[in-house]
């Protein structure tokens, strides 16, 4: 039985980690060769600020929507090639705006992957002397939804939980060579899919979800964006609690048959 459970959990361990994706912030790519800017090197396009906001309102994909402001501090034209990670593969549905204006992308999709390879969207912009552009990225993204499944036997009378984990690459933003002046995150989840958790965010409640929000100011990205809740698994806690009363009824039940034999038993030594 133990084997058989811990077969299961890495079954399901590596479900997570392969079968949901995450998004990384940009990477700049001066060459066209796809490798970022090298760490001593300095950039006329600054990432200036960035808000990303998932909205989870089902069980299966989170909608995002990504904000991200970057500036050019020269007086001169000037054009960068850009590269807009994931982990796993690039949204089918992703779409790129640059002040509105649709943003043409080529998709690189890898086939394996390390805990540093991305596949990645990569695009060019154009930008005026000192211009600022606005780049909207929103595309669907799959999250990591699992229960408390790596018991093979239901426990009678216990609360059973499901457990949600989003995750955000900030750390690729470190390529840019300058901090932020703001940051924000937002998880935007549906009342009925939460439960506790999303420690490190403020939270409010908003129009049926619950918002959890996390900012920074003149921000350095060396650190990931991680959100996790849980909420009770409904069906596999009333399945325990069924089991619960089932056995209480039958220990009942047990318990009057005994008393009635060992009634019987007296009643025929009397006689």
């Amino acid at each position: 039985m133990r084997l058989i459970a811990l077969a299961y959990a890495l079954a399901l361990t590596a479900m997570i980690v392969s079968g949901p994706g995450s998004m990384a912030n940009p990477i700049p790519m001066p060459e066209s060769d796809g490798v970022p800017a090298p760490e001593d090197s300095r950039l006329d396009i600054l990432f200036k600020s960035e808000k990303v906001v998932y909205t989870i309102d089902n069980e299966e994909a989170a909608k995002v929507m990504a904000v991200y402001v970057l500036q050019n501090s020269a007086n001169n034209t000037t054009s960068l090639n850009i590269s807009l990670p994931f982990y796993y593969h690039v949204p089918k549905d992703l779409m790129l705006t640059s002040n509105g204006h649709p943003v043409p992308f080529e998709a690189i999709n890898l086939t394996s992957f390390g805990p540093s390879d991305y596949s990645d969207a990569r695009f060019h912009l154009e930008f005026a002397g000192c211009e600022t552009l606005t780049l909207n990225a929103t595309y669907s993204l799959r999250y990591a939804i699992y229960g408390d499944l790596w018991e093979m036997q239901i426990v009678p009378g216990r609360v059973y939980y499901q457990h949600f984990w989003c995750s955000y690459i900030a750390e690729t933003g470190r390529y840019w060579h300058n901090n932020l002046d703001t940051a924000e995150f937002q998880f935007r989840i549906k009342k009925d899919l939460y439960g506790s958790g999303l420690e490190g965010f403020q939270k409010t409640e908003e129009s049926g979800y619950i918002v959890a929000t996390r900012t920074y100011t003149n921000w350095k990205p060396n650190e990931n964006i991680e959100a996790k809740w849980d909420r009770p698994d409904v069906g596999r806690t009333t399945e325990a609690h069924t089991l619960f009363i089932l056995m209480t009824v039958l220990i009942v039940v047990f318990i009057v048959i005994a008393v009635v034999i060992l009634r019987r038993k007296k009643r025929g030594k009397t006689l």
